[in-house]
């Protein structure tokens, strides 16, 4: 009986068997639950919501992040205003006028640098696949809450 039950169904055949059937049937079950960093950001950030981050949407992003970071108001943001959104060597890289902070224009460029680096296929838009890349991460650092 067991064993025409085996034939009629999807019934697992053993453990290595078992384990994809039931890796298959959470995937199945809980893939549209699960979501990537890549597919919120896009979420808030796609002003024009065509499914991708575009340069002009990352700058914005970024221009806000910029003035709600400076918490001194000095219209130039420090390693401890970064807060993790750059690393001191990335911030030493990336100031232009070498006086330990970045102003408005050094962030732009920075996020203008790692948007570069995260389009992967040059089309000036960013999918959720290059946003879930190590450029794309650090991109999304800059320019996300």
């Amino acid at each position: 009986m067991a064993e025409q039950i085996r034939r009629i169904s999807c019934w697992p055949r053993d453990a290595g068997h078992f384990a994809m059937v039931v890796s298959v049937t959470l995937v199945s079950l809980f893939g549209l639950i699960i979501r990537s960093p890549a597919n919120d950001a896009i979420s808030a950030l796609d002003t024009d919501k065509d499914g991708t981050v575009d340069i002009e949407e990352a700058e914005t992003a970024a221009s806000q992040i910029f003035y709600l970071s400076d918490r001194d108001k000095d219209g130039t943001l420090d390693i401890n205003e970064l807060a993790g959104r750059l690393d001191a060597a990335a911030l030493k890289d990336r100031d232009a006028d070498n006086d330990g902070t970045l102003d408005h224009n050094e962030y732009a460029k920075a996020v203008t640098i790692q948007f570069k680096a995260a389009d992967l296929n040059g089309d000036s838009k960013l999918d959720s696949k290059e946003l879930n890349t190590p450029a794309g991460i650090a991109l999304l650092k800059l320019i996300e809450p």
